[in-house]
């Protein structure tokens, strides 16, 4: 009966070790793959983009360019208008892109604007600042706003990482204290079987 009673024991302690082997190593993978934010770099000037004010008098002209030929200018639709708004998002700032185009037409591109219209010369990129944003019927300066909501979402993506790794420390922790103790045990049990019945080995 004691037998049975040490056999039943160690079995049990096998199939409680497996589950929080696999309990550990599902946290492990969670948290792994789990995004480390809730909030991406550019969710700020996403944000200040939807609230900006589109007007003549809320744009400052920041730089233009003038291309020498129609193929450098097709590629500066692409890498010098990057750089730029590359800039723009290291300061915090909004930027609206101004081309050349048949009909007047206003694309918000989450992180900036390109704007197109027959009055731009042809072969020339224009850059304007806007300098505010319109928020609950309040004229705020753009750059202000995006800094404000960067320190939030840094703030907000801090909480939620440090939250992320408290909440797998309490479950690593305890079940890492669970799996070994049940193998020690289960050494334990073997050894005193070993003891009991050598003629077993």
């Amino acid at each position: 009966m004691t037998d049975l009673g040490k056999q039943e024991s160690i079995e049990l302690l096998w199939v409680r070790t497996i589950l929080y082997s696999v309990v550990l190593l599902l946290t492990t993978v969670l948290f792994i793959v789990s995004p480390k934010h809730i909030f991406s770099k550019d969710f700020p000037m996403v944000i200040a983009c939807s609230l900006a004010v589109i007007e003549n008098e809320n744009l400052l002209l920041y730089d233009y360019k003038v291309y020498a030929s129609e193929e450098r200018y097709k590629k500066a639709l692409d890498s010098d208008i990057r750089d730029v708004r590359d800039a723009f998002l290291q300061r915090g700032e909004i930027l609206i892109v101004r081309t050349r185009g048949p009909e007047e037409t206003l694309e918000n591109r989450n992180t900036y604007f390109l704007m197109t219209s027959p009055n731009v010369p042809e072969l020339n990129v224009e850059y304007y600042l806007i300098q505010h944003v319109k928020f609950n019927h309040m004229i705020l300066p753009a750059r202000t706003l995006v800094l404000t909501l960067e320190d939030i979402v840094n703030l907000a993506n801090n909480i939620y990482f440090m939250l992320l790794i408290l909440i797998t420390c309490c479950i690593l922790i305890p079940f890492s204290l669970k799996v070994t103790q049940n193998a020690l045990r289960i050494k334990e049990q073997k050894h005193v079987k070993t003891k009991l019945h050598p003629e077993e080995i």
